[in-house]
């Protein structure tokens, strides 16, 4: 191959690439935008860091109350999500900040649900992505464990395991931790009444 088809073939690849990375920043301000304007969902977005001179739009934190009849409710929660320069074709990394007891969330607060692991459609949005966690809240799948204890435990007694949910809401998740972050002028969070 010729050295001029090759330089061509590489600048129409790395065109590509940044084709690419620019659709996926515009379709991140678009959604960031339209989570941030959408009063029926549970969630707060914001930059990982606000403050920062340049906020990242590839790194993003999700605060929220969950809704009634999860067993997670009273609880304030926060998720990181990492974008990479290729999304939408490529699913964003989340996990869990807060501490939270679930069968399908593990201590290190990584997720394991397919939307994001191994069924990751790039026309999914973080709107889709977010109600699916909602919806693990609701229904714990003990038979496709990440954290395996607490999958056999919620076998063994859904009694013992809620006052085990309880208690990390207590200690991790309590609603104390976000009224500081109110008075400390971060914008208040509308405690989610929503139903799925």
């Amino acid at each position: 191959m010729s050295s001029d088809s090759a330089q061509s073939k590489q600048k129409i690849k790395d065109t590509t690439k940044i084709y690419n990375r620019d659709n996926g920043r515009r379709r991140l301000f678009q959604e960031y935008d339209s989570l941030n304007h959408n009063e029926d969902m549970c969630f707060g977005v914001d930059y990982w860091d606000p403050e920062a001179p340049n906020p990242d739009i590839f790194h993003w934190q999700i605060n929220f109350f969950p809704p009634k009849g999860t067993g997670y409710e009273g609880g304030f929660f926060k998720i990181e999500v990492k974008f990479s320069e290729e999304y939408p074709l490529v699913a964003p990394k989340m996990k869990f900040v807060t501490k939270i007891y679930h069968c399908n969330i593990d201590s290190n607060g990584h997720i394991c649900l397919n939307t994001i692991n191994n069924q990751w459609k790039k026309s999914y949005t973080m709107e889709d992505v977010l109600n699916h966690i909602i919806i693990l809240l609701y229904k714990q799948n003990p038979d496709s464990p990440i954290n395996h204890s607490a999958a056999k435990l919620y076998k063994e007694s859904k009694t013992k395991f809620m006052e085990k949910v309880r208690q990390y809401i207590k200690e991790y998740a309590n609603v104390d931790y976000y009224d500081n972050l109110v008075k400390q002028g971060i914008p208040p969070l509308e405690k989610c009444n929503c139903y799925f």
